[in-house]
């Protein structure tokens, strides 16, 4: 029983699906503004090339978990470019 519980949760499939879901609910649940600790981990650019060969060296192994990854990456960064540009607009439209 325990042997198939373990195969269920640690296959590929699941994990895929488990990514998925986090995905969706992470998509549904952005606002404007980025958590604080997501936008100074963002901000450091040896953590995001970090980011990205992890990406490149996932995809030798599993391409499924390398696409969602890379789908995952390319929505926080064009929520810290859209963050970054609604804070130039308030300080434009403050002075």
């Amino acid at each position: 029983m325990s042997n198939l519980i373990s195969n269920l949760f640690l296959s590929k499939k699941f994990i895929l699906f488990f990514n998925i879901i986090i995905l969706f609910l992470y998509i549904i649940s952005m606002n404007s503004n980025p958590p604080k600790f997501i936008r100074r981990l963002f901000n450091n650019p040896v953590l995001r090339i970090f980011l990205l060969m992890v990406i490149i060296y996932k995809y030798d192994k599993d391409v499924n978990l390398s696409i969602t990854l890379t789908i995952i990456y390319l929505l926080i960064t064009s929520k810290m470019y859209m963050y970054k540009m609604n804070k130039m607009k308030e300080k434009f439209y403050n002075l």
